[in-house]
Parts: C-alpha cells; sequence; structure tokens
C-alpha cells in the first residue's frame, strides 16, 4: 500500500499513434520505466482520451505524422475535453508547418521520432515541470523571445540583425501604434529623426506598410502575441 507520507511520483501518460508498431513501442518503453503509468494508449485520438476518462493523466503524447489530418483535430478534442492535461505532439520529422501550428494552439511541447527515448523523457520533464518545450531540431528552427517561443526567419529573411539599437526601439514604438510625435517624445528625439529612422527601417526590411512593421514586430518577439 502506498504510504500516505509519500504519494507516488510517478506521472500518468496517454498516448496516441496511428502506427501500431510506434504505440506498442512506446507503451512498453513507458511501462518499463519507473516514473510514468500508461492510463491510455490508442490509434485514435478520440478512443485514447475514453479510455484516459477517470484517470486524469498529467501528459499525452499526440502523433501528428498522420497525412489525413485527424491527429490536428485531436489535438482541439483534448484541449477542449481535458484542458488540464499538458500535450505533446510528436511528429515524423521537423515540420515548419506543424511548428507554427503548435505555436499557434499553444501545445506544450514538440518533438520528433528520431530522437532517443532518453530525449523524449527530458522534453517531458520540462513540459510537466511547466515551461513549453521544443527537441533540439525544432529548437534550431525557433527563436526564444521575452513573450516566448517565434518561428526564426529563413537565411535570406532580413531580422533584427539588420537593424541597429535606435531603429529596433523606434520599431518597437511604432509597432506598439505610437504616432511619430509621441514616439519621438518617449525616445527624447526629434520626429523628423523618428521618421528618418521607420524610412530606413522599412528599406531595411522591404516593407511597405506600418500592419507588415506590426506583422514583424510581432513574429520577432518585440510584441506580445
Amino acid at each position: 500500500m502506498q504510504n500516505a507520507q509519500f504519494p507516488s511520483l510517478r506521472r500518468r501518460i496517454a498516448l496516441v499513434d496511428d502506427e501500431s508498431l510506434v504505440l506498442d513501442g512506446l507503451t512498453e518503453l513507458f511501462r518499463r520505466t519507473a516514473d510514468y503509468d500508461v492510463v491510455a494508449a490508442s490509434l485514435d485520438a478520440r478512443t485514447a482520451l475514453d479510455q484516459a476518462s477517470g484517470a486524469k493523466p498529467d501528459v499525452a503524447l499526440i502523433d501528428i505524422g498522420s497525412p489525413v489530418g485527424e491527429p490536428w483535430s485531436g489535438v482541439a478534442l483534448w484541449q477542449a475535453e481535458a484542458p488540464e492535461v499538458k500535450l505533446v505532439v510528436l511528429d515524423d520529422l521537423v515540420r515548419d508547418v506543424h511548428l507554427r501550428r503548435v505555436l499557434k494552439l499553444g501545445v506544450h511541447g514538440y518533438t520528433v521520432k528520431q530522437n532517443s527515448f532518453a530525449d523524449i523523457l527530458e522534453l517531458l520533464r520540462l513540459v510537466l515541470r511547466g515551461e513549453q518545450s521544443f527537441c533540439p531540431r525544432a529548437q534550431a528552427r525557433l527563436s526564444r523571445t521575452p513573450y516566448g517561443w517565434q518561428m526564426r526567419p529563413g537565411p535570406d529573411t532580413p531580422g533584427l540583425h539588420s537593424l541597429t539599437v535606435r531603429e529596433t526601439e523606434v520599431l518597437t514604438c511604432l509597432a506598439q501604434g505610437y504616432t511619430v510625435k509621441v514616439a519621438s517624445g518617449l525616445l527624447n528625439i526629434r520626429p523628423s529623426t523618428v521618421e528618418n529612422h521607420k524610412a530606413r527601417i522599412m528599406k531595411k526590411l522591404r516593407l511597405h506598410r506600418m500592419v507588415d512593421l506590426a506583422r514583424f514586430a510581432l513574429r520577432e518577439g518585440l510584441l506580445p502575441p
């Protein structure tokens, strides 16, 4: 019998993968660890959710590599019906389109099947600690900002590295919706100087509209999402 003074530290996990061999392998690996109890294991998210009913899983590892798109509806299903469960997406390989979806949906973690089981366990440890975590292959395509993870621009895409510190300050003010006059007051520079910085920023970033400037600032983490 479990001593009430020393409650179990084992975590409860639900597994979803549309490949039986992968699902069986993951189930066996997790059952062999001293840290996890597998409370659900299924080829589809709906069945796994039903299996986990009453078991209160801490985390769900959901395969997203299926070409039919069902796993994304599965993620939405788990978010709607079990919002207290931390969700980690398991992909066949790193895909930018999936990373963007993960960031948009606020999924807690993302990893790929090329990683070792030890790597997956470490990512789950961080997720269960309250962090949004990505495997190293995914992190190579992301940037950590004060407002969380953001997609990193491609090598040919103009970024913050092309702007001076002052230009970045001007960009942030303008993207927040401040007028040139207000921005000049906040930065203690002349309005004409703000206009000159604005023109240089637009040229460097190859942008032509203020809405595009705001989107750039959001993507780069200068504004909260």
